[in-house]
């Protein structure tokens, strides 16, 4: 192998890792994005689950005061 094939295999080579670079930088970015996307939504679920946690107490404290009638009026339907 002369040094004109060795240059243009190492020129091939080169290419080619240079479009191997290339496309992990294009599915890092991808990545990168998918990523930020999650971290949105992983906030948005956070918010939702304390709404929800909220809702659940007051929804408890409701129960209570019903039990709470329902005791004082001896159990007995009011008319």
């Amino acid at each position: 192998m002369n040094i004109d094939e060795r240059l243009e295999k190492l020129t091939e080579r080169h290419e080619a890792l240079t479009a191997t670079v290339e496309l992990h930088d294009k599915r890092m970015a991808d990545v990168e994005e998918k990523l930020r996307h999650r971290a949105v939504v992983a906030e948005q679920n956070e918010v939702r689950a304390g709404q929800m946690k909220d809702l659940f107490n007051r929804l408890g404290r409701i129960i209570q005061i019903h039990e709470q009638r329902i005791d004082t009026l001896g159990g007995r339907c009011p008319a």
